[in-house]
């Protein structure tokens, strides 16, 4: 509700998921790992790049799929369970497909600034290079708690932050959290932006 009063748009990838499912040639989610797909986080990326070109006016970079490597041989954290569960034998999974993609902007068109909150699905785009493909920067809190990148070298934390700062440089606030994660969408982040942002008498969050 405080989203919506503050005029946030949602993209629930969750039916898009369930209809995608039904129809993709290969898993979206590995049986043998945690997170989505090299696969399933390029088409999220796409699907996410479109809907951000529409609800903000912004030129967004595109995605434009290569081709696809199918192998046996999972990558990346394709198989992290797996990897922890200390087998004799890998557990049998599907064949995985890789992207391979191109980058296409209009010309001269600057690429927007977010920030992202929320879960470690943020990685699957991160890992594969979509986040410095459709963005100018890197910046991520992870669960509105840790820093990044600036954790990569030092611990940082969101509460050593200027909220307010933070978010006005930015062209966009992407709240990247999925179901599995538990807790709510930002972590806590939406009632501090609101607390933050909201400056009539009638915030009762403000006094709590």
């Amino acid at each position: 509700t405080k989203a919506a009063e503050m005029g946030v748009n949602v993209l629930d990838f969750n039916p898009w998921f369930k209809i995608l499912k039904s129809t993709s040639k290969y898993p979206l989610f590995p049986t043998t790992g945690v997170h989505w797909t090299d696969y399933g986080a390029w088409l999220a990326a796409d699907s996410a790049t479109r809907y951000l070109a529409d609800k903000t006016g912004f030129k967004m970079p595109r995605l434009v799929l290569k081709r696809l490597e199918i192998t046996d041989q999972p990558r990346h954290n394709d198989d992290d369970i797996n990897k922890t569960m200390n087998l004799t034998w890998d557990a049998p999974h599907a064949s995985l497909a890789y992207p391979e993609y191109r980058v296409v902007s209009d010309s001269g068109q600057k690429k927007p600034s977010a920030l992202f909150i929320g879960d470690s699905f943020f990685w699957g785009w991160y890992d594969q290079g979509i986040i410095d493909s459709l963005f100018s920067n890197r910046e991520f809190w992870y669960y509105d708690k840790e820093v990044f990148p600036e954790c990569f070298t030092a611990p940082k934390f969101t509460r050593e932050v200027n909220l307010r700062e933070a978010v006005e440089r930015q062209n966009m606030v992407i709240l990247f959290h999925v179901g599995a994660g538990g807790g709510n969408p930002g972590s806590g982040f939406i009632d501090r932006a609101y607390i933050e942002f909201d400056t009539t008498p009638a915030n009762k969050l403000r006094e709590i």
